[in-house]
């Protein structure tokens, strides 16, 4: 617990694959199908601006976007810390974790 509200979703971070999205709807027992999600065979959502993920209270402010080299992302709500990148990820390169768009439900470039 702690003062910040963190959230964590799937396909963000090399650390939780996008593949996990199975898993967590799984974890969820149907809900997904009550409020109107789909999750497709590639672990995609529908609709497609739809959100998962795990939201705790932490210590520490943290967004996946601190770890997201991402620079054209509108939903971007921290700045990338590449030391903390490459402290985390060692010899990870940039750009070769991420899928098309972030999980924050913003594309690059729409």
């Amino acid at each position: 617990a702690g003062p910040h509200r963190v959230s964590m979703n799937p396909g963000s971070l090399e650390d939780w694959p996008l593949t996990q999205q199975a898993p967590l709807f799984e974890a969820l027992g149907g809900a997904g199908a009550l409020i109107g999600v789909e999750l497709t065979e590639s672990c995609l959502m529908r609709p497609r601006k739809s959100l998962s993920g795990i939201s705790y209270g932490s210590a520490a402010a943290f967004e996946n976007c601190l770890l997201c080299p991402r620079e054209d992302c509108r939903g971007r709500r921290m700045k990338f810390d590449a030391g903390l990148f490459a402290e985390l990820y060692q010899g990870a390169k940039h750009g070769g974790l991420y899928a098309e768009s972030c999980s924050c439900g913003h594309d690059s470039k729409s």
